[in-house]
């Protein structure tokens, strides 16, 4: 990007940050132990929740796990936010952010989806749309999606997973447009962290891995880069399973459906809820990504 398009694309994050952490609306919910975590991490050199093990058996986001206490849901959105995090314990310390996790938990998930919408804007501008059609593009994810409305309220899954998952695409136009093998190898990384930060997002590895089947002709050479540096990422998360769970994946990914006398309603829930279903997360990606590999194809 030109200079004129970092100051721009400076301006929005910073323009859209302080949009979100002035709104009022915070979901909560499963993502309410995230900075907990975070203080664990940074005070503490470990993950657990032990010091919230009265609340085991009444917060159903805690888990008890080889006699630790551990957040349920997945880690990775809470490693994007460890470096912000440890600007923020540094100023405030550790006491005065456990105590008010959930307006800390929408400062960094802000933080987060600000810089979604500016590399929603550096990639319009590698689509080459002008900077007021790019501008226009990244205020309309940034305020009229689910960066505003589930994504910035808190740290959950889709935080880290609209994150990922925008850089992932600029990466990938990045890689079109020099074909350095360089790019490869950091979005092989990108889309092993991917999992780690969301369970479905292996719909997104699929189609990007499929695209470069398709679109790259020294497909030996393009594996030879993208697929080692997934599977390290991979294979780290799950020697950090088996160390903390004794599973090779966590608890979340091996889960079945909790007992209900509805259970075609939790599968329902999972595959279409506006909030993390399958298909209303991911059919553009999908969609797009086939269209895009029988298009590379078909050349």
């Amino acid at each position: 990007m030109k200079k004129r398009d970092w100051i721009v694309g400076f301006c929005l994050g910073v323009g859209l940050f302080t949009f979100y952490i002035s709104a009022p609306l915070y979901y909560g919910s499963d993502a309410d132990y995230a900075v907990p975590q975070i203080v664990s991490i940074l005070q503490d050199g470990n993950q657990n929740l032990d010091e919230y093990a009265h609340l085991y058996g009444k917060q159903y986001q805690i888990q008890k796990l080889n006699g630790h206490y551990y957040d349920y849901f997945p880690y990775g959105t809470v490693y994007m936010a460890l470096l912000p995090g440890i600007f923020l314990n540094a100023i405030y310390g550790a006491d005065y952010i456990s105590i008010h996790r959930f307006e800390f938990s929408i400062v960094l998930a802000g933080g987060l989806i600000a810089l979604s919408a500016v590399f929603v804007f550096a990639l319009a501008r590698l689509q080459f749309l002008n900077q007021w059609k790019s501008m226009t593009l990244a205020l309309y994810a940034g305020l009229g999606t689910g960066f505003l409305t589930t994504g910035s309220r808190a740290l959950w899954q889709q935080t880290g997973a609209l994150l990922v998952t925008m850089v992932t695409l600029w990466s990938l136009e990045k890689w079109r447009a020099r074909r350095s093998k360089g790019w490869l190898v950091f979005l092989g990384f990108l889309l092993g962290f991917a999992f780690m930060v969301r369970p479905t997002m292996l719909s997104l590895g699929f189609v990007i891995f499929l695209y470069l089947v398709c679109a790259e002709k020294e497909l030996r050479a393009t594996l030879t880069y993208f697929a080692p540096p997934g599977l390290a990422v991979l294979t780290l998360f799950s020697a950090q399973s088996m160390y903390l769970f004794g599973t090779w994946l966590p608890p979340y990914y091996l889960a079945t459906l909790p007992e209900s006398s509805e259970p075609l309603s939790g599968i329902m829930a999972m595959l279409f809820s506006p909030a993390r279903g399958f298909f209303f997360w991911h059919p553009l990606f999908l969609f797009s990504g086939v269209y895009l590999a029988y298009y590379s194809w078909k050349r």
